[in-house]
């Protein structure tokens, strides 16, 4: 959150920068100093890094998804072929990629959350939050349904057995 939200709306480049910035408003005169720049950053922002943020989302990350699992099994086949495995590895190798269910929808809530505190800033990036979402889903169904990916707990049933 802090990376994708917290950094480009300051407008600073990296963490320190922004706990400098937090730091010298505090000094100064806490809370309508620390108010002020708030507001100052929030409406003279150019909501350049969120937009390249998610155009690479929308044109590189959902591309490059649809591309994991066949890559994946296309190398696992490799593998089995090359290599001299034992019989279990064999038949690992035959399993596909399993899906990444926490790591997706973190993600995935962190695109909206940006999409929509920049949305109301910056209007023309929620066209492309709505493309985002529209690919994200194709890009899903299309490996759920066609069993590229694993659709069972990216656990491996660590965290159902202990609850």
């Amino acid at each position: 959150i802090l990376t994708s939200i917290a950094i480009p709306f300051f407008g600073v480049e990296t963490l320190g920068q922004l706990f400098e910035m937090l730091y010298s408003c505090l000094q100064r005169r806490p809370s309508h100093d620390l108010f002020e720049k708030i507001g100052t950053k929030l409406l003279n922002t150019s909501g350049d890094f969120t937009l390249r943020y998610m155009v690479s989302a929308v044109f590189l990350t959902n591309p490059l998804v649809l591309l994991k699992a066949p890559l994946y099994t296309l190398f696992q086949l490799l593998r089995v072929r090359i290599f001299a495995l034992p019989p279990r590895e064999q038949c690992e190798a035959q399993k596909p990629l399993p899906f990444a269910w926490g790591f997706w929808y973190a993600w995935v809530l962190i695109i909206a959350a940006t999409g929509i505190i920049y949305g109301t800033v910056l209007p023309g990036l929620l066209p492309f939050m709505a493309l985002f979402f529209a690919t994200r889903h194709w890009v899903e169904e299309y490996n759920l349904r066609r069993g590229l990916v694993d659709p069972w707990l990216d656990s491996e049933g660590t965290y159902a057995a202990a609850a």
